[in-house]
């Protein structure tokens, strides 16, 4: 008998599929996968395959590596408004985006009159409500410590 070789396989094409979709249907084919992500603009939703280092309809051994890119999201966010947000919130928020974020506290009111409560409270941000940041930007949120408060009584 003579060998046939290694069987060939179609690649099937996956861009602008799920990720989960994508790997189910490289698998059908017996073939493995390997996923790199990065932030995209042009492909907003995140985990849709937005490359592959081996084009669809292209025949390959069975067996071999097929390379991913998936989408992390888009990679310009819109600031979102957190100005009398819960300080924890509005930080988990920010790192939610993959925005870097500083907290400085106050320790009396610069801007305004101290409100009742306001301790744990965003005061201001820097940048402003929607701006647009890419992910990895700087965000400046501003609170006034509890002395400040405890001042007021």
């Amino acid at each position: 008998t003579v060998s046939k070789g290694i069987e060939q396989v179609a690649v099937p094409k996956v861009i602008g599929d799920a990720r989960e979709d994508a790997e189910a249907a490289l698998a059908d084919r017996g073939l493995a996968v390997e996923v790199s992500e990065q932030y995209s603009d042009e492909a907003p939703e995140p985990g849709t395959v937005i490359a592959s280092d081996v084009r669809g309809g292209k025949r390959i051994d069975k067996g071999s590596t097929v390379g991913l890119t998936v989408s992390l999201g888009p990679l310009t966010v819109s600031l979102p408004g957190l100005v009398g947000t819960d300080v924890g919130d509005a930080v988990a928020e920010l790192e939610g985006l993959a925005l870097d974020v500083s907290v400085t506290e106050q320790p009396r009111p610069w801007i305004g009159p101290l409100r009742r409560g306001s301790y744990g409270r965003v005061e201001a941000q820097v940048p402003d409500a929607g701006t647009a940041l890419q992910r990895g930007d700087r965000v400046d949120l501003y609170t006034f410590s509890a002395a400040a408060e405890e001042a007021e009584d």
